[in-house]
């Protein structure tokens, strides 16, 4: 009976776009996520390369009321983070990308708005995929260490998140003094103070290799972790 409700329901929903799953709440991302809030005891988020604040949006709708800092360097990217966080009075916005020193470079800005990033994109599937460059800005440059040391508390559990196209690996070379309390592994990370998620959707761009990127994070004062986090 069950399966014949199931298959009925399948040839009722397809027709319009919709299909049916059995809900799994173990891989739900979402659920995964509030888990791993919770059991570090997560008190402030610094949300690296935030674009229009999906990222921090979610984690508010999923029952995070803790401290926000979000990063994003295009102009109107960051009007757009400005408007999400004017309500949220622990919702703080820097318009900035983040690299291994302070200063300045050219962002590529792109027609889909999340694949910008001041490396240069592949044509071949940039015009696909909708990351092809429709115009470049100037864009100041700081650290994470920077940014940890002017906005966040020192003693409290952070979380980390990081998609920058492609600039992962200069953006971890500005935060050796908050990564040198990250236990790492494969890109995931948890700290004593940071828990660390390297969210790497580079479009059409040419991601850095893991292998770099765990080289980073594997140095003489890391230990490996087993914690790993939803996107």
């Amino acid at each position: 009976m069950k399966q014949r409700l199931e298959g009925w329901l399948h040839r009722a929903l397809r027709p319009f776009g919709f299909d049916l799953k059995r809900y799994n709440a173990l891989a739900d991302p979402n659920l995964r996520r509030q888990r791993i809030l919770k059991r570090h005891r997560i008190e402030q988020v610094l949300d690296g390369g935030a674009n229009r604040g999906q990222y921090a949006a979610r984690l508010r709708e999923d029952g995070y009321r803790g401290r926000l800092l979000s990063v994003e360097p295009g102009a109107a990217a960051f009007a757009a983070l400005q408007r999400a966080s004017l309500r949220d009075d622990k919702w703080q916005v820097v318009q900035a990308a983040l690299g291994a020193a302070p200063g300045h470079a050219t962002l590529n800005v792109t027609a889909n708005s999340v694949s910008s990033s001041l490396l240069a994109a592949a044509d071949a599937q940039a015009a696909v995929s909708g990351a092809h460059v429709v115009t470049t800005e100037r864009v100041e440059v700081t650290t994470l260490d920077v940014l940890a040391a002017r906005f966040l508390e020192r003693s409290s559990p952070t979380l980390l998140k990081l998609d920058v196209q492609g600039s992962e690996g200069a953006a971890l070379d500005g935060g050796a003094e908050l990564l040198g309390r990250v236990e790492a592994r494969r890109g995931r990370a948890r700290a004593r103070g940071a828990v660390y998620r390297s969210g790497v959707r580079c479009g059409a761009r040419r991601p850095p290799r893991p292998r770099r990127l765990r080289a980073r994070l594997r140095r003489p004062e890391h230990a490996r972790s087993r914690e790993r986090l939803p996107p």
